[in-house]
């Protein structure tokens, strides 16, 4: 029987925060994370800071109300994302995302009434380089991802499920570059993974100085996003499938709790990855009680 615990300290700006790998409660997925932002940690402003990377990549609130659009939820933040607001989080680093990446984010969608974009990474002029994340309003939400080289044609990779509004997810998408082969993405929806779609247009080269990064918007922020967004993390490796159930089954912020701050306090032990032949996870073992 799993034991639910509601008084589990959650982590903030000010406590509880791991900054490096080896305070984290989940050291291995800071292996390769170039970048992350998290604004369930709380409010920073007028910008959300960035937590990992090689040089300091805050996200400019574009649109935001720095104090209504910052709400309170289950001892936790949320960045609210309506009309056009969105997240302008500078160019990723150059040279950093030409092979293998992952992205991940929690979303919570509020309304698949047009397009609503998680992100888009690549130049932000018409018909160029970009891998591009959102959910399609002509599918009722599906989570697909685009992706487009040069100035014809384009390759999508999807998950078939759509999202409920109001409901958390985890929305994950892997792209492997394949070396000298054809690149392939798969789409994951809480560490299920979608059909893996293999075509030349997910090979864009990112992290130039001329594209964007967009939390929440397409291109010049158009197609915002409607809902929150919590927990953005782009690794330049391809995580496994494993790992992206792990990084589900540990929740929003999981991969940010300090490993002495969080035991100290509740008694627990992580989660762990289990052995590659069994799909079994092992859950919180909590005052001796395992779930």
């Amino acid at each position: 029987m799993r034991v639910i615990r509601t008084d589990l300290p959650q982590p903030t700006w000010n406590q509880g925060f791991a900054r490096k790998a080896h305070q984290s409660l989940y050291p291995q997925f800071w292996k390769g994370l170039v970048a992350a932002w998290c604004p369930g940690l709380g409010p920073t402003g007028g910008t959300l800071r960035e937590i990992v990377g090689l040089e300091p990549h805050h996200g400019t609130l574009t649109n935001f109300s720095s104090g209504s659009d910052w709400l309170p939820q289950q001892g936790r933040y949320t960045l609210d994302y309506s009309s056009t607001d969105y997240v302008d989080a500078e160019s990723v680093y150059s040279g950093i995302l030409d092979g293998d990446m992952t992205y991940s984010a929690w979303v919570r969608v509020d309304s698949v009434a047009s397009d609503r974009y998680i992100s888009h990474i690549g130049t932000a002029a018409a018909n160029e380089d970009y891998l591009v994340f959102f959910l399609e309003s002509t599918t009722s939400g599906i989570l697909t991802v685009l992706g487009r080289v040069g100035a014809v044609g384009s390759a999508a990779a999807t998950y078939p499920t759509a999202l409920t509004v109001g409901t958390w997810y985890l929305a994950t998408y892997v792209r492997f570059k394949n070396g000298a082969g054809t690149p392939s993405v798969i789409v994951y929806l809480n560490g299920d993974p979608g059909t893996e779609v293999t075509d030349g247009e997910f090979g864009a080269i990112l992290g130039s100085t001329a594209e964007v990064n967009l939390i929440g918007a397409f291109r010049t922020g158009v197609a915002t996003f409607d809902g929150a967004i919590d927990d953005v993390l782009i690794h330049n490796r391809a995580l496994t499938e494993q790992e992206i159930r792990l990084l589900y089954k540990i929740g929003r912020g999981g991969i940010f709790y300090e490993r002495q701050y969080v035991v100290a306090r509740s008694f627990i032990r992580p989660l762990v990855l289990p052995p590659a032949s069994t799909s079994i996870f092992k859950d919180y073992v909590i005052r001796g009680v395992q779930g």
